[in-house]
């Protein structure tokens, strides 16, 4: 099986049937900060997997504090949805 991944971001607007969402990038496994380039992109809702994360900052970087729940749940979402 090929391996997915959750992509973290903040939702900024809802544009009728899309959201554009500001993207994080993982420095380090289970560490996230922004960007130096902007990264956005305009998402459907049904690639919105999870809201309302509890991230704590530190300096630049942040951390989810259920992260590893998150991705095992998103693993049965993506095979229950997404597998062919």
């Amino acid at each position: 099986m090929k391996k997915t991944c959750i992509i973290l971001g903040k939702l900024s607007r809802n544009l009728k049937k899309k959201v554009w969402v500001k993207f994080l990038t993982e420095s380090t496994e289970g560490v996230f900060s922004w960007p130096e380039k902007e990264d956005k992109d305009l998402v459907g809702p049904e690639f919105i997997f999870y809201r309302h994360l509890e991230v704590t900052a530190e300096n630049k970087t942040y951390r989810i504090k259920n992260l590893k729940e998150i991705q095992s749940k998103f693993q049965g979402f993506y095979r229950k949805y997404f597998l062919v």
